[in-house]
């Protein structure tokens, strides 16, 4: 069963603010029990996330890192599982050419 972990990817599948960031795939950096911001807004329960293409609130501005609520997170599995997801698609492509030939 694939579950939210440090160094995992996961999908975005919800958000509080804003919908820019629905469907970007984000690398899990730390696990956040409680997450203070400058607003005195409060999330419990987030996940610092990583990657190039988030966006800030207002639709523009690259924000590379940002905090996501677990519930707003779905796990899709690590690099690993990704590369060797893509590894066997490769094998199986190339083992169907073969064949049809």
């Amino acid at each position: 069963m694939r579950r939210l972990q440090v160094g995992g990817l996961a999908l975005i599948v919800g958000y509080d603010n804003s919908p820019h960031n629905l469907g970007v795939t984000v690398e899990l950096i730390e696990f956040m029990p409680v997450a203070y911001f400058d607003d005195g807004e409060i999330k419990t329960n987030s996940w610092s996330v990583y990657s190039k293409d988030l966006v800030g609130r207002d639709g523009i501005t690259p924000c590379h890192e940002m905090i996501y609520r677990q519930e707003y997170l779905q796990p899709i599995g690590d690099k690993q599982t990704q590369d060797e997801l893509k590894m066997n698609l490769k094998n199986h492509s190339d083992y169907c050419m073969e064949q049809s030939k």
